[in-house]
């Protein structure tokens, strides 16, 4: 399976979050749109409650057959290899470390949009910016990265253990305010390793203990 995440974290000149909570998803007062609009993706008040109380939300056709071509097309000039990520931009999740990248199991790119500026703006950025400013409650987000992973099937290490994504990024303010918008490239099962989540534990206070992710235990119900 083959995903693409961005990051989105508010600009520094975000509004205070008091001058967030009048702000509504709907473009119009009386509207209730939902969906797809033009560059932009509107969400529901529900949406947005169920991101908040759960810490993560699915939202459903972001894009359309001919816009999912546009993301995919370029993600695939990194997996065949004509675009290659330098240093540790580019590694085997799985933890092994003496592999080439045409034999990783779990093949990571970061920042793609660095190493292929013409990923830059496209159109899942420009929904995805849309989703996290609505699920932010109005805050001015903007990309902080983005991440290409594409899981070799069939393959026993091809599994992420368990974990929280603030455990790996630089020390942030208390309550940061950031959304990943994770999207599925192929079909996204149970049979294949879809994405996982513990509803609910964004609100626990402290972060959890994580075990290295080369360590066979921690593989054990990862997603």
């Amino acid at each position: 399976s083959t995903s693409a995440t961005p990051l989105c974290r508010p600009r520094t000149s975000a509004p205070p979050a008091s001058s967030s909570r009048s702000w509504s998803p709907s473009p119009s007062p009386g509207a209730t749109p939902r969906g797809i609009q033009g560059d932009g993706y509107v969400v529901t008040h529900e949406q947005v409650e169920a991101f908040e109380r759960e810490g993560f939300v699915h939202i459903r056709e972001v894009l359309n057959e001919a816009e999912m071509s546009e993301v995919e097309e370029p993600m695939r000039r990194f997996l065949s290899g004509e675009v290659r990520p330098e240093g540790n931009d580019l590694c085997d999740m799985s933890g092994a470390t003496d592999r080439e990248p045409d034999a990783f199991t779990v093949f990571n790119a970061m920042l793609p949009r660095r190493y292929l500026p013409a990923m830059r703006g496209n159109i899942f950025e420009r929904r995805a910016a849309s989703i996290a400013k609505q699920l932010q409650r109005g805050k001015n987000m903007v990309i902080d990265y983005d991440q290409l992973l594409a899981k070799r099937p069939h393959s026993p290490d091809s599994v992420f253990a368990w974990h929280q994504d603030l455990a790996y990024w630089p020390p942030l303010a208390p309550d940061p305010a950031t959304c990943t918008c994770w999207l599925a490239i192929d079909h996204s099962t149970v049979a294949n390793g879809c994405m996982r989540f513990l509803p609910g534990s964004n609100a626990e206070p402290k972060l959890r203990v994580h075990t290295p992710v080369n360590l066979s235990g921690a593989r054990e119900g990862g997603g």
